[in-house]
């Protein structure tokens, strides 16, 4: 299953190469100055400002990653990143692609079958996400996952049916990164290249 996700982010990543193709899954839209948009725009410049971070707006809905090594993101830059991307925000392409390409090197390291029956620690399965952010960002709120003791494993279907699938994916490949001990993908039925 790990070498299944893991050809999922390799897709990505390919798709990432091809602009017109990303363009397709990761759109900016222009949108009109709604109060609501406008206070998102600000919650998220607040989330980036907060902490000094190598995170950087660069426009009204993209951020940049492209001073952050990614192979030793901390946890406060990991929390940083969610936070923005569930405030409305959008990374670059670039970031996009440090993303994956650090995520497929680290998950391609693991094994494909992870033994968690020895351990001490609390763990939390979590499935069927289908693109919901709110879900996840729920999810989140009630782990706390600087909590050492305690391993989360997202078990699959992290995309299809939800308009934030991509957030998702990131989201979840963000917490990999920052917690790599701790957060473990299982491919689902719908982390198939013929459906995602």
């Amino acid at each position: 299953e790990k070498v299944r996700l893991a050809q999922i982010i390799h897709d990505l990543h390919a798709l990432a190469r091809e602009e017109r193709g990303l363009r397709r899954y990761v759109t900016v839209m222009k949108r009109t100055a709604t109060k609501a948009f406008r206070s998102k725009r600000r919650q998220s410049r607040n989330i980036l400002n907060r902490h000094e971070t190598r995170i950087h707006q660069i426009g009204d809905d993209l951020i940049s990653l492209d001073d952050v090594d990614l192979c030793k993101l901390s946890t406060r830059g990991a929390r940083d990143i969610i936070e923005s991307i569930t405030a409305g925000s959008k990374l670059s392409v670039p970031s996009l692609q440090g993303v994956i390409e650090s995520a497929t090197e680290l998950l391609q390291k693991e094994p494909n079958l992870i033994d968690l029956s020895r351990t001490n620690k609390t763990i939390t399965f979590v499935g069927d996400l289908h693109g919901s952010m709110n879900s996840l960002t729920h999810i989140l709120k009630k782990i706390d996952l600087r909590d050492r003791n305690r391993i989360i494993v997202f078990a699959g279907d992290f995309v299809d049916r939800g308009v934030k699938s991509l957030e998702v994916l990131v989201t979840l490949l963000v917490l990999k990164l920052a917690y790599p001990e701790q957060v473990y993908l299982l491919r689902g039925n719908h982390e198939d290249t013929m459906v995602a």
